[in-house]
């Protein structure tokens, strides 16, 4: 017996040292310290002092100056600090390289509140670059940049600091031709309009196409017929519903108190459903009405409320609807969304649904670049807020639903669940206005 023991006590020991050996070893210290950053990095990472980025700038200019033009082109439209925004203007202005206007240009785009825009560090140093005031030196970078987002932003800023008249002559005036001017020339020419920020340009792209050409002579058309009224103006979001209205719609006759009577007239047919906000005056704390609207509504959007409010009662629309919207509750991943397109024949709307860019959030839809260049192609977006069979209390666009159709300049519609076979629709601009345009039911 004792002989048992000493011999089951002897395979536990061996049995202990082997797991031993096969356990790995606790992880040692290392001594190897990562690399110290480079002087590029140190004026983009986050954690450095003022101090430290400005030295890193200073170094990098009494060294290498081409390398130090290679840095701030990198790292001025990412600057965030004022002092060293300062210093690197004043050393690209000392630099005397053209080929810094670009990322000049790019940062100045930015907001800022300190500042107006012709007072920032960037202004000025534009302006010393050039050897022109800012409306010109913009114009010159508008002329020579290789990206359109450095075009974007210099035909943005031009819209800001100069009547559209005769910005639209200088922009006609030019002797380039590229792509984007091209563009920009084309929807002078049929509309009277200098783009807006990257997804106009990108929809005007689209609109060129020849398979466009017969909707864009009917929405220029419209234009035309509307142009003296005081409540229109043209944006590219509006192509289709003008194009529409030319040949489809006797609402171009009517005047803006008739469409307002008119809308008003319907919507109180229809049972409504307000959102709850975050908080009393939080940003989505907007009456939904159309009378507390009506001053951030043009006669583009009068016309596509109507043009919504005829076709919302379609039985197939309003089945398919909540068919896409069912699949959404099911979806815990995002929510989802797409396009409100007119039917061929214009005779109704079809809801065409794009997946989402990211998924992880059920509680917001992002589109993706696909989808933003068919919108070339669409009345609105529209997206649900189908999380629960009932989703009365989140009724309606949410703040960051706003503030995405005012930084994108599309229409938006969303459609919320409010109870078995019923849903409720709102329209939003990106003028801040929500108007409720009822409840629908299932056929």
């Amino acid at each position: 017996m004792p002989r048992i023991r000493r011999v089951f006590g002897q395979h536990l020991l061996a049995l202990a040292w082997g797991l031993a050996a096969c356990t790995p070893a606790p992880p040692q210290a290392s001594n190897v310290q990562p690399p110290p950053p480079t002087l590029e990095q140190l004026l983009v990472l986050p954690g450095p002092s003022d101090e430290a980025r400005m030295a890193a700038l200073d170094q990098l200019f009494a060294s290498d100056p081409p390398r130090c033009i290679q840095a701030l082109a990198t790292a001025l439209p990412q600057m965030e600090s004022w002092p060293v925004l300062e210093h690197a203007c004043t050393l690209a202005v000392r630099l005397a390289d053209r080929r810094l206007s670009g990322p000049l240009t790019l940062s100045l785009a930015r907001p800022a509140t300190s500042y107006g825009r012709r007072q920032r560090p960037e202004a000025l140093a534009l302006e010393h670059l050039c050897g022109q005031p800012l409306e010109d030196a913009l114009l010159q970078v508008l002329r020579a940049a290789t990206g359109n987002a450095t075009r974007t932003a210099a035909l943005d800023m031009l819209r800001e600091l100069q009547p559209p008249g005769t910005l639209a002559k200088e922009l006609l005036a030019l002797p380039e031709s590229n792509p984007f001017l091209d563009d920009v020339r084309w929807a002078i020419g049929h509309f009277d309009y200098i783009p807006q920020g990257s997804n106009e340009a990108l929809w005007l792209r689209q609109l060129r196409q020849p398979r466009y050409d017969q909707t864009v002579a009917r929405a220029a058309q419209a234009h035309r017929r509307l142009a003296g009224q005081s409540d229109y103006y043209f944006a590219p979001r509006f192509v289709h519903i003008l194009a529409h209205c030319a040949t489809n719609e006797p609402a171009l006759a009517l005047t803006r108190p008739q469409l307002l009577a008119d809308l008003a007239a319907t919507l109180a047919t229809l049972k409504h459903i307000s959102r709850e906000p975050t908080y009393p005056h939080a940003p989505d704390d907007v009456p939904d009405t159309l009378a507390a609207n009506a001053t951030r509504l043009s006669r583009c959007d009068l016309l596509l409320l109507r043009t919504l409010l005829r076709y919302l009662p379609d039985p197939a629309l309003r089945q398919e609807l909540y068919r896409q919207g069912l699949e959404d509750m099911a979806d815990k991943t995002s929510e989802h969304g797409g396009l409100l397109q007119l039917r061929p024949d214009g005779g109704g709307i079809v809801s065409t649904i794009y997946p989402p860019l990211i998924t992880g959030n059920d509680l917001r839809y992002v589109p993706t670049m696909h989808l933003y260049a068919q919108a070339a192609d669409a009345l609105a977006f529209f997206h649900f807020h189908f999380q629960q069979s009932d989703n009365q209390p989140n009724a309606g666009p949410g703040a960051g639903d706003l503030d995405s159709v005012a930084h994108n300049l599309y229409t938006g519609v969303v459609i919320t669940a409010v109870g078995p076979g019923r849903f409720n629709v709102d329209y939003f601009n990106p003028q801040g206005a929500v108007v409720d345009l009822g409840v629908y039911a299932t056929p």
